[in-house]
């Protein structure tokens, strides 16, 4: 399989998983956060353009700043983590759709402000959150810390986890009556097993 082919084939994936859990649900309300140009693999974009739902994308790499406002709807240059914080420290990789807040080698550092997806929901002035989607690079644990789910009763969850073999984002959704119902290359597909 051609890697583009394959691309097509995972993106393909991830928009039929999340269209068929929504039964192509009108009027949703989605964050995505590490949306990079709003474009390129993103899980919401067929949300936000066939489904009229109203995703807030959330980017901190301030060069995909325009690109990203082209693009989406709704969109904050921060980046989310598990608190608010001034002067975070944000590396960007020189393949720009991996930068992060986890430092590595041969990466620019800038400063950028941190905000809890609670925080980005308020800013936004979401009623409810249908979808929400991390892909922070390996920070997606800390930026769950950053979510009240006794709030905001989210029915799916999708999180980059780099790592097949680590358990921590598993062991964290589930304790808050999640459960992965799919993976999609590296993307893990919560659904919640429980409503109160």
């Amino acid at each position: 399989m051609s890697s583009e082919l394959g691309r097509n084939w995972i993106e393909n994936s991830k928009d039929s998983l999340i269209s068929g859990f929504f039964k192509n649900h009108r009027d949703g309300y989605a964050l995505e956060a590490g949306a990079f140009d709003g474009v390129t693999a993103s899980p919401t974009l067929v949300l936000e353009k066939t489904f009229d739902w109203t995703v807030l994308c959330v980017e901190a790499n301030p060069y995909y700043e325009d690109t990203l406002r082209l693009n989406r709807e709704l969109v904050l240059i921060k980046t989310v983590g598990e608190s608010d914080k001034d002067d975070v420290d944000f590396f960007i990789d020189p393949e720009p759709s991996i930068s992060s807040l986890v430092d590595s080698e041969n990466r620019l550092q800038i400063k950028t402000q941190m905000w809890s997806i609670d925080h980005c929901l308020s800013w936004a002035q979401f009623p409810h959150l249908d979808l929400l989607c991390l892909d922070l690079e390996g920070y997606e644990l800390q930026a769950l810390h950053g979510i009240d789910f006794n709030k905001w009763k989210v029915p799916m969850v999708v999180l980059e986890n780099l790592n097949v073999n680590d358990h921590f984002l598993r062991d964290y959704m589930q304790s808050f009556g999640y459960y992965m119902a799919a993976r999609v290359w590296y993307d893990e597909f919560y659904i919640i097993k429980r409503w109160d």
